[in-house]
């Protein structure tokens, strides 16, 4: 009798397991039992969102262009492609994928699954002073809570560079290491470890295009930019891109002053020729010289 009731038993177990097994295969690899061969045109009759915790769900929807009557061809849909696509670009989410949830007749069930990516809590800097960290706060504008992705590491990678080669240390190196935030779920602290390295200094300047005037007064022009020269002993040396622009100004300010008023930097480049040693070449256009011709007043009747 004992033996009977253990049979049972297990007969149950075993309905139970291929009912479930058989849910499981209808809803989650449904795609799987598809002919690819043979799409079937089918009527979109909702669509959920799973794994959204600080996303809204209507919105990702929103976003999928996934519309609740449209029709759609399974498997192998241009439109859940697009979607996923859509979903994508949004930089919002480290993974999405959009299964089949259920198929009724014609009419299919859509579920969209995403893995949000994390957000920033805090952030800190290491390696630089207290007034440089203070001064990048303004610059780079983190705010508490922006979604942690590709391009806002870089771009903050990026404008940290640029802050310091802007102040001369053209060789900085930066990396952002992102750490869980204890007892905060989905939230990161950024790490910014920064290397400024060395100031490099302006070995040499080359000017391209210039016949009207002396190379010597040009040069003079470039006040806070200046090569190593036994001119330039007691002068600094050290490259600054403020100064440079601010420079390259005054330059064109000169040439004007001198009646070419057509006169222009055509490019710029700079190289590093040696270690913390940097090439300048200006290549210029001075055009014409201008004068003054006749002067003459009209409306003048007393004088």
């Amino acid at each position: 009798k004992m033996n009977k009731i253990l049979q049972y038993i297990l007969l149950l177990l075993f309905i139970a397991g291929a009912f479930t097994l058989n849910a499981q295969k209808s809803i989650n690899d449904i795609g799987l039992l598809m002919d690819y061969s043979r799409p079937v045109k089918y009527e979109i009759g909702g669509v959920t969102v799973s794994g959204a915790k600080y996303s809204d769900a209507n919105a990702i929807i929103l976003y999928s262009g996934l519309k609740v009557g449209s029709t759609i061809e399974l498997p192998g849909s241009k439109e859940i492609q697009r979607a996923i696509k859509n979903l994508w670009k949004q930089r919002l989410f480290s993974n999405v994928a959009i299964r089949i949830g259920d198929i009724k007749g014609n009419t299919v069930f859509l579920n969209i699954e995403i893995t949000e990516r994390p957000r920033m809590s805090r952030y800190q800097f290491k390696g630089i002073s207290k007034s440089d960290a203070e001064s990048l706060r303004e610059k780079i504008n983190l705010i508490r809570g922006t979604i942690v992705n590709e391009n806002l590491i870089s771009t903050t990678e990026n404008s940290v560079r640029a802050y310091f080669k802007d102040k001369g240390f053209y060789n900085t190196k930066v990396n952002i290491i992102e750490q869980p935030e204890p007892n905060v779920n989905n939230s990161e602290i950024l790490i910014i470890n920064v290397q400024k390295g060395k100031k490099v200094k302006i070995d040499k300047i080359i000017l391209e295009g210039d016949t009207a005037l002396a190379e010597m007064k040009l040069k003079h022009a470039l006040k806070g930019t200046r090569e190593t020269s036994l001119i330039n002993t007691f002068s600094s040396k050290k490259f600054k891109n403020y100064k440079f622009q601010e420079d390259k100004k005054a330059l064109i300010d000169l040439y004007n002053s001198q009646g070419y008023r057509d006169a222009k930097i055509v490019t710029d480049s700079i190289w590093e020729s040696s270690p913390n040693r940097l090439t300048i070449k200006l290549k210029i256009f001075e055009g014409k010289q201008y004068y003054f011709g006749n002067i003459s007043f009209v409306g003048n009747t007393k004088y």
